[in-house]
């Protein structure tokens, strides 16, 4: 991997993983204020990092221990300063006492700004 790819996929990787570490200033660090989301549901989208940001709270309110993604595979494309990085991943979950596995796809689409990978748009959901 060569420096590009690696810098992309390091703000990737502090984007999901900042999650499943329930760490929302480390997701939100590396996020554009415009970025876009949508998920599996009618009600998973948002506009903007805030609108974002507090789903993503509501979420933590719901689930708050941290748990643990492992991308399967991903594809990463990089156009000029567009970045593509699609891919599989399981979460593990602690839910109930047991130990929930769900296969999420997830596409994630970062844009270079002021020397800086930052994600723009993101879709996951459950396959």
């Amino acid at each position: 991997m060569n420096n590009l790819e690696q810098a992309v996929m390091d703000a990737h990787t502090a984007f999901w993983q900042g999650y499943a570490e329930r760490d929302l200033d480390k997701r939100f660090s590396v996020c554009a204020d415009d970025v876009t989301f949508f998920g599996t549901g009618i009600h998973e989208r948002a506009v903007g990092k805030f609108q974002y940001r507090e789903m993503n709270e509501q979420g933590l309110k719901q689930s708050p221990q941290p748990f643990k993604i492992t991308l399967i595979w991903h594809h990463l494309r990089i156009f000029g300063d567009i970045a593509w990085v699609e891919g599989d991943s399981e979460w593990a979950q602690g839910i109930g006492g047991r130990i929930s596995k769900d296969l999420i796809r997830q596409t994630t689409i970062l844009k270079l700004e002021k020397g800086k990978w930052l994600v723009k748009h993101v879709h996951g959901s459950e396959p």
